[in-house]
């Protein structure tokens, strides 16, 4: 029995070693052994708004429209319990002096068209289909230069 408890003494003893030699290499790489997730900014700001991108501790990418509010970025879109957006085009600003931006949502391109200044004031947009992303672009930079009236003028 004693030679049982000195290998289960030995075998813990070199787990905990290993413990801290994986912490020690991690914190030398410059990571952790429990990886957190991270956030940054991936487009210029447009009037308040910017997407901003979240990297979860599983390498999962999520994307978001963000608002800033005193100094501090906010989450405004996707809404919470919301699919997650995989990829981002926009945002532009619109004649009208809206945004908008398109989200790939479960592998289907959706717009999303403000109606003011309010970060609740998005909603989406189903004027517009589009089957892959050079088509977003093209509606995206179509739409930013369009003129704000469509009312036509008599001569």
């Amino acid at each position: 029995m004693g030679q049982l408890a000195l290998g289960f003494q030995s075998l813990l003893f070199k787990l905990a070693i290993f413990v801290v030699m994986a912490a020690l290499l991690a914190w030398a790489l410059g990571g952790t052994l429990w990886p957190r997730s991270q956030w940054g900014i991936v487009s210029e700001p447009l009037g308040g708004w910017a997407i901003r991108v979240e990297v979860t501790g599983a390498h999962e990418v999520h994307y978001h429209l963000a608002a800033s509010e005193g100094g501090e970025w906010i989450n405004v879109l996707p809404r919470e319990g919301a699919d997650s957006w995989s990829s981002v085009a926009g945002p532009v600003r619109l004649p009208d002096g809206g945004i908008l931006i398109a989200a790939l949502v479960a592998n289907r391109w959706e717009f999303f068209r403000s109606t003011g200044g309010d970060p609740g004031s998005f909603s989406l947009d189903d004027m517009w289909m589009a089957p892959d992303r050079y088509m977003v672009e093209q509606i995206l930079r179509q739409s930013s230069s369009a003129p704000a009236s469509t009312e036509s003028k008599e001569s």
